[in-house]
C-alpha cells in the first residue's frame, strides 16, 4: 500500500522534501493514532507543538508517486479556542500551510464527531471524512449510508478500519485527489436563520477592507459571533474598534430578543444539520438471533459451508435472471419440452418486456420519420439513439436486483460468512473469500459481476477480479455455445462435451489471470493478502439500508457506465448501417463494418477458413463486441432465407473442430461494450482497459488455435 520514510528525524527537514502536506484530525477517541500508526507504519516523529507541552505527531509518508507530509492534529470537539488542544488544532487550521484535510469520525458516535467534520468544512472544502471503526459498527448493528452523507456534505466520504485496512489506501486515493484540485467543492454554507440578519451586517463591515483576511468573510462573521477568541483578536487587531463594538452590539440585541446567545444558537442550528444528516443515512439494527450458532456451525464446516455457500448463490442467481431475463429457467423448460413456455417467460420477463417497448419506439419513430427528414438521420433516430437508450436501460433491472441480493447479503451477516467458506479455495487465485459473489453473478453477465467487485475492499484484488470477470461465459455466450453446438454436432454427447470443454477453459483462464494479476499488483510488495472480515451478528436486512445500496450503486451505472454504453452503441451502429459513402444500407456487405472485418479476416486462415467465411466470422466477431446477442443474430443477416437459425449456422460451413474453436474464441475475446463500459467506470484507466482488450484478444486467438490444432487429431 505504502513506503514510509524509514528514518524518524525531524519533520522540518523532512518537509522540504514534501510535495503535499495533509492535516489529520477528528474528535478524542475516534481512532485517530491507530489510523496514523497504520498508515505511516509507526514511523513518525514525536516532537512538542511550538511553546506547548502537547506532543506533535508527523511523518512523510511515499504513495503512488507522492511525498506526502502527515501532520496529526490534537483531538478536539470543537474548533474553539477553550482548551490547548483546540487553540492548536484551529491555528493549524488557519494559518497552517496544507494541501487537504481528513476528518476522521466515529461510526460508533457519528453525531459528535460528525459535529467537529462540519466546522471544518465551514472554514474549508479541502477536506476527506473518513469512517472509522466501520467494521466494527457493523458488527454492533450500525448501517451507515456513505454515499448520502457525500451528497449532503459535498466531500468524499469513506468508510474505514484501520485495523483491516478497509478502505484506508480507498481514502489516501481520495485524499490526493483533493490536494491536487482533481476533486473540488465549495466550503460548506449552513443557514442560521436568526441569525443571518447579523451576519451579513458583519460581512458588510469586513467588507470596507478587502483583502485583509485569506478566510470567507461569512465565516468570519460566524466566529465572531460566537466570540471566537482566537479569530476575533485576530481579526479585530486588524480591523480596529468600530468593529468591535458592532459585533457586541448584535450579540445583545440578539440574547435581549432571544434570551441565548448566538453562540448557543449557532451550535444548536449545527446540531441540527448534523442529527438530520445521521437521520437520514445511519440505520440501528436489532441483534437477536437464537440460531446463529446453527448457522456459524455450517458455514464453519469446511465441506459444508461452501455446499451451503453456494446453493445461496445458485439460488440468487436462479431468481436475479429468471426474474430480468428468464435464464436459466428458459432453459430448463425448453429442455422438458416446454417450448411455449419458455417463450412466455422470455417475452414478459423484465428485459423481454423492455425490449419489447424499444421495439416499438423505434417503429413508431422510423414511421414518423420515413420521408419527413433524411434517411440517416431516421436510421440515427431509430436503429442507433433508441436502441443505445435501451441498451442502457435493459440492464438496469438487473443491476438492481442482483446489488440487493448483495445487499441482503452483507447487511444479514450471511456473506461474511459465505466469503469465509469460500476463502481457501480462491486464496490459491491470490482472491479472497469475497470475490466469489462477483464471479458466480457474472455467469448471468458480466456487468453486475464487474459493479459487484465494490465489494473488495484491497484494490489490487479487486483489480485482479475486474480483469479476471469477462473471461466467465455469460448467458448471451451461452446461447453463442448451444446455437453453434445445435447445428453442427449432430451427437449430443460431443456436443455437451465440447460446451464443456469451452466452459473449463474459461473459467481456468479467469482464475489464473486473477492469479497474474495479483502478482504483477504485489510485486515488490512485502504485506501478504488475506481475507480480514469482521463477522458481524446475524440479523434481518433492514429494507431502507438495501433501498441505499441499490440506489446509489444504480444511478452509479446510469451516469457513468451508462453514458459510455450511450455513445459507443451508436458508434457500432454507425459501422453497421452507413456504408463507407455515407449512405444507410441494409446489406452487411456494404457496410464499414464489413470493411473493418476484411482487415481481421485473415486471422480466419489460422482454421482454416476460406475467404467468405473468415470475413463473415469476423465481422460476426465485431459485431459481438456491441452485445454478445449480436453474435448469432449476424449468422442471420448473412442467410435471411434461411427458415431456421440451425439452418442459417449451417450455411456457414464450418467443421466441428472449426465450431470448438469459435466458441472458445467467442468466450474468451473482447467482452460486450456495456462490460468494458462498466469496467471502465470502475477503474477510472484507460490505460487499464486498453491493456485488457489486447490481453483478452491474443488469449483468445492463442488458446482457440491451440485447441483447434489438438482437435484436428481426433
Amino acid at each position: 500500500m505504502r513506503e514510509s520514510d524509514g528514518g524518524t528525524g525531524n519533520m522540518d527537514e523532512n518537509a522540504e522534501k514534501c510535495n503535499i502536506k495533509v492535516l489529520v484530525s477528528g474528535s478524542p477517541n475516534v481512532g485517530k493514532s491507530t489510523f496514523f500508526n497504520v498508515v505511516t507504519g509507526k514511523t513518525v516523529s514525536v516532537a512538542n507543538w511550538p511553546g506547548t507541552t502537547v506532543e506533535k505527531k508527523e511523518a512523510l509518508l511515499h504513495y503512488k508517486g507522492e511525498s506526502i507530509c502527515l501532520t496529526d492534529l490534537p483531538g478536539t470537539y470543537n474548533l474553539f479556542s477553550v482548551s490547548l488542544e483546540e487553540e492548536i488544532t484551529l491555528k493549524e487550521l488557519l494559518f497552517g500551510d496544507y494541501d487537504a484535510v481528513i476528518v476522521l469520525v466515529d461510526s460508533l458516535s457519528a453525531v459528535k464527531s460528525l459535529y467537529f467534520a462540519v466546522q471544518v468544512l465551514e472554514l474549508t472544502p479541502k477536506v476527506v471524512i473518513a469512517f472509522t471503526k466501520f467494521d466494527e459498527a457493523h458488527s454492533k448493528g450500525f448501517h451507515i449510508r456513505t454515499e448520502g452523507i457525500s451528497q449532503s456534505l459535498r466531500v468524499p466520504v469513506i468508510p474505514i478500519s484501520s485495523i483491516t485496512k478497509l478502505g484506508v489506501e480507498r481514502l489516501l486515493d481520495e485524499t490526493l485527489k483533493v490536494a491536487r484540485g482533481q476533486i473540488t467543492s465549495n466550503r460548506l454554507e449552513l443557514k442560521y436563520p436568526a441569525i443571518e440578519d447579523s451576519i451579513k451586517r458583519i460581512e458588510n463591515a469586513l467588507s470596507r477592507h478587502e483583502g485583509e483576511l485569506k478566510w470567507e468573510k461569512r465565516w468570519v462573521a460566524i466566529k465572531l459571533l460566537e466570540q471566537e477568541k482566537l479569530v476575533s483578536e485576530f481579526v479585530y487587531k486588524r480591523y480596529g474598534e468600530e468593529l468591535r463594538l458592532l459585533v457586541e452590539k448584535e450579540i445583545r440585541d440578539y440574547v435581549e430578543k432571544y434570551n441565548r446567545s448566538p453562540r448557543e444558537a449557532i451550535i444548536s442550528y449545527r446540531y441540527d444539520f448534523v442529527e438530520e444528516i445521521v437521520e437520514k443515512n445511519v440505520m440501528m439494527a436489532k441483534i437477536e438471533n437464537p440460531r446463529q450458532r446453527v448457522i456459524e456451525k455450517a458455514f464453519n464446516h469446511p465441506i459444508l459451508g461452501p455446499f451451503f455457500a453456494t446453493m445461496i448463490y445458485f439460488g440468487i442467481f436462479f431468481v436475479a435472471f429468471t426474474l430480468n431475463t428468464g435464464f436459466p429457467l428458459n432453459f430448463i423448460l425448453s429442455s422438458l419440452g416446454k417450448e411455449g413456455w419458455a417463450k412466455v417467460l422470455e417475452t414478459y420477463s423484465v428485459s423481454g418486456i423492455l425490449s419489447s417497448l424499444f421495439n416499438l419506439l423505434a417503429d413508431a419513430s422510423r414511421s414518423l420519420f420515413q420521408g419527413r427528414i433524411p434517411d440517416l438521420a431516421t436510421s440515427l433516430i431509430a436503429d442507433g439513439i433508441i436502441p443505445g437508450v435501451g441498451s442502457v436501460l435493459s440492464f438496469l433491472p438487473l443491476i438492481m436486483i442482483s446489488i440487493a441480493f448483495l445487499a441482503i447479503l452483507e447487511d444479514s451477516g450471511l456473506g461474511a460468512r459465505m466469503a469465509v467458506a469460500y476463502d481457501s479455495v480462491l486464496s490459491k487465485f491470490g482472491l479472497t473469500g469475497k470475490s466469489s459473489f462477483p464471479l458466480l453473478i457474472s455467469i448471468g453477465c458480466n456487468v453486475p459481476g464487474v459493479l459487484a467487485t465494490r465489494v473488495i475492499e484491497d484494490s489490487s484484488e479487486r483489480r485482479a477480479l475486474i480483469y479476471s470477470i469477462p473471461f466467465v461465459p455469460c448467458q448471451a455466450r451461452l446461447v453463442i455455445m448451444v446455437s453453434i453446438v445445435a447445428a453442427l454436432f449432430h451427437s449430443p454427447l460431443i456436443g455437451t462435451l465440447a460446451i464443456t470443454i469451452a466452459y473449463l477453459i474459461s473459467l481456468l483462464v479467469a482464475l489464473l489471470t486473477s492469479k497474474l494479476v495479483s502478482m504483477i499488483g504485489s510485486k515488490g510488495s512485502s504485506e501478504e493478502r488475506g481475507l480480514l472480515v469482521e463477522i458481524p451478528p446475524l440479523h434481518k436486512p433492514i429494507w431502507k439500508v438495501i433501498w441505499w445500496h441499490v440506489w446509489d450503486n444504480s444511478k452509479h451505472f446510469i451516469k457513468k457506465a451508462g453514458t459510455i454504453i450511450f455513445a459507443l452503441s451508436v458508434i457500432i451502429w454507425l459501422m453497421l448501417s452507413i456504408s463507407p459513402n455515407l449512405t444507410v444500407t441494409e446489406s452487411p456487405s456494404d457496410s464499414i463494418a464489413f470493411y473493418v472485418s476484411t482487415f481481421f479476416s485473415p486471422i480466419g486462415r489460422l482454421y482454416n477458413l476460406g475467404s467468405e467465411a473468415s470475413w463473415k466470422t469476423a465481422f460476426m466477431f465485431l459485431n459481438g463486441f456491441l452485445a454478445k446477442e449480436a453474435f448469432i443474430e449476424s449468422i442471420a443477416l448473412f442467410t435471411p432465407q434461411a427458415t431456421s437459425l440451425t439452418d442459417a449456422v449451417a450455411t456457414l460451413g464450418y467443421t466441428q473442430q472449426q465450431a470448438l474453436a469459435i466458441i472458445i474464441a467467442a468466450n474468451l475475446y473482447v467482452p460486450c461494450l456495456a462490460t468494458l463500459a462498466t469496467m471502465y467506470s470502475e477503474m477510472k484507466s484507460l490505460k487499464g482497459v486498453s491493456l485488457y482488450i489486447l490481453y483478452s484478444t491474443s488469449i483468445a486467438i492463442l488458446i482457440s488455435f491451440v485447441i483447434y490444432r489438438i482437435s484436428i487429431f481426433f
